[in-house]
């Protein structure tokens, strides 16, 4: 008869490489600064991140993303934040500069559930046409249950946009200034 250990003694094993503390760093790069894919219960607090396409990149769950600045430089971007099938996430106090290009947000949220999107800071450049479609915050593709509260966005084309297929968030004292088109979208 085969035995396995005890799971006391699987209990290590399982979660001591999938947490990681990335504090107080300075990145600078034109790609990807954090990829966490796959990866749970980490967190990245005190950064500053100057990035040319996506500064973190979340898939797992119990992450904890905090007192960051993430800072744009080139002319064409991701989304600062983009989080994908993120759960129980929280994304807080995070100042996020200079966003810019069509079709991107900062903080962009899809198949994600139970976030916590609290006190953050986004700062996008002004669309050049109508066609621009910047966003604040962009909830998509059946993200459900995440709170949003007390965010501050400032000169998208839409500060925070719900998708139809994204239901039961809610929003509390979230604050959008300079809105370009002048029209929100929840």
């Amino acid at each position: 008869m085969i035995r396995r250990p005890p799971r006391s003694t699987l209990f290590p094993y399982t979660t001591l490489f999938r947490s990681y503390l990335i504090e107080g760093n300075y990145l600078d790069t034109g790609g990807i600064a954090l990829w966490l894919w796959g990866s749970d219960d980490n967190t990245i607090i005190n950064n500053t991140i100057d990035y040319g396409e996506i500064a973190i990149f979340v898939w797992g769950w119990n992450n904890r993303i905090e007192n960051n600045t993430l800072d744009h430089y080139l002319e064409w971007s991701g989304d600062p934040i983009y989080m994908t099938f993120a759960y129980n996430t929280q994304v807080i106090n995070n100042r996020i500069l200079n966003v810019h290009n069509s079709d991107c947000s900062g903080i962009y949220l899809r198949h994600s559930s139970n976030n916590l999107i609290m006190d953050n800071e986004i700062q996008v450049m002004p669309p050049n046409n109508f066609q621009d479609k910047t966003r604040g915050i962009f909830v998509t593709e059946s993200s459900r249950h995440n709170i949003l509260h007390s965010n501050k966005v400032n000169g998208s084309s839409y500060g925070i946009f719900l998708s139809y297929s994204s239901n039961d968030n809610k929003l509390y004292n979230n604050e959008v200034a300079d809105i370009q088109i002048g029209r929100a979208h929840v």
